[in-house]
């Protein structure tokens, strides 16, 4: 459990650089006005701190926005105020779908493994008891 909130203080840090990135390219390529370079795709859209206004928020608020859209993209509810806008954001966030459904996969695997265990180890009591019953009979 521990590691999966890890990984989503890891994921979250990573969207807030990613769009502090891209803000800074958005932002030298509209004052330019020159054509930039775009890494990801031949379009570019607007980055989602610009898309949501969030460039000049506390630094709180932005990193309450991207846990709770790191929450959202782990769980794969993809339920989120905060939605990828650029391309590289959308790579991101499927790399973050796909590391943090391993995770899940990986806690509820063991915790059903767990209480498995415990289902065969009361079974294998039962049968104990059972048996001394049948021997003092």
């Amino acid at each position: 459990l521990l590691v999966w909130l890890v990984y989503a203080h890891w994921l979250t840090c990573g969207f807030h650089y990613l769009g502090e990135l891209e803000c800074a390219i958005w932002e030298r390529s509209s004052h330019s006005g020159a054509e930039v370079e775009y890494p990801m795709s031949s379009y570019h859209a607007e980055p989602w701190l610009s898309h949501y206004d969030l460039e000049q928020a506390p630094a709180s608020t932005r990193y309450l926005e991207c846990l709770f859209w790191a929450f959202s993209t782990m769980t794969t509810v993809s339920w989120s105020t905060i939605v990828p806008q650029t391309a590289a954001e959308k790579v991101y966030t499927i790399c973050g779908q796909v590391v943090g459904n391993v995770f899940y996969a990986t806690i509820f695997g063991n915790i059903t493994s767990f209480i498995a265990s415990m289902d065969a180890s009361g079974d294998r009591f039962r049968r104990k008891v059972e048996a001394v019953r049948e021997f003092a009979a």
